[in-house]
């Protein structure tokens, strides 16, 4: 289940005072009493008028909650009905047109962490009243783990896992989007499972130097023969990628219209993966007249 956190302006009510909200960030830390400590950092830009404050939405119950500028703390409210706590937020000076001003909101939940058996998951949904110029989320995750995959809007925005002084760090980020899907499954990581979040955090930081934002989906095994990049590369791209690079992983290269043909894929279907394969860094596209010749890039054929 993906639970939200909806953030609204409080003044486009009134046409004359309007704002938009230039960046989210956010830092959430995962505890493991199945809480999460969470810090959302919004930026806010006047338009017109003047703007007094804003709102967000939680489902659930939050404590420890703190609301602040960088002169200090602000004044809020919060009130919980239906089961949604809302908190609303007065700024330190009214936001006029081309003004700035960024608020820090930070609290304790339990309303996005779950646990089945050895499993734990997070899952949420930011989501804002409008459009949102720039959001950049981290989850820390409180050690060293396997990791479980999600599948959706999540891994669309994931850009980057590592590791980082004992912990799994997890990064999303989307540009222009009035939401940001977040979820990861992980358990503690056993011996004979550390090959495989190795593997995962390597081909996430090959990716991220690529500039790449994979579609991470698991099932599917490859052929004991396919190099471990092509098998790793299968894993982390969505159903119609996957045939393709599946169909190029001996090293050669095919037409499109070949390409149609062993995947079963529509002409414009394989058109348009193959170009985002492309801006991917993982397939060439070579064209010979009205022919465009597929293969995989050099480096995702290395064993």
């Amino acid at each position: 289940m993906v639970l939200c956190v909806i953030i609204y302006l409080l003044c486009p009510v009134m046409a004359l005072d309007q704002a938009r909200i230039t960046s989210i960030g956010g830092l959430i830390r995962i505890m493991p009493d199945l809480f999460s400590e969470e810090e959302l950092v919004i930026t806010y830009e006047g338009i017109s008028g003047t703007v007094l404050g804003d709102e967000f939405r939680l489902p659930g119950e939050i404590s420890s909650l703190k609301v602040r500028d960088v002169e200090g703390s602000l004044d809020f409210s919060k009130k919980t009905s239906g089961g949604i706590t809302t908190v609303r937020y007065i700024f330190r000076r009214g936001l006029r047109p081309g003004g700035e001003n960024t608020v820090t909101i930070s609290y304790r939940s339990a309303n996005f962490t779950s646990k089945s058996g050895d499993v734990w998951g997070y899952s949420t949904l930011l989501m804002a009243g409008s459009k949102v110029g720039q959001w950049g989320v981290i989850l820390e995750l409180p050690s060293e783990v396997e990791l479980y995959m999600p599948d959706g809007d999540a891994i669309e925005s994931l850009r980057r896992i590592a590791r980082e002084g004992g912990k799994t760090v997890c990064e999303w980020s989307r540009e222009k989007s009035d939401q940001l899907a977040l979820a990861i499954g992980y358990s503690p990581l056993q011996e004979e499972s550390g090959s495989r979040l190795t593997l995962y955090l390597a081909i996430a930081g090959v990716l991220m130097v690529a500039g790449v934002a994979g579609y991470l989906l698991r099932g599917l095994a490859p052929d004991e023969k396919v190099p471990k990049a092509v098998e790793l590369a299968i894993k982390l791209l969505e159903d119609r990628e996957r045939r393709i690079v599946r169909e190029l992983s001996g090293g050669q290269s095919l037409t499109q219209a070949e390409l149609v043909k062993a995947t079963k894929l529509s002409k414009a279907t394989v058109s348009r993966a193959v170009v985002e394969l492309e801006r991917r860094k993982v397939v060439n596209r070579e064209r010979s007249g009205r022919v465009i010749r597929v293969s995989l890039q050099d480096w995702i054929l290395e064993t």
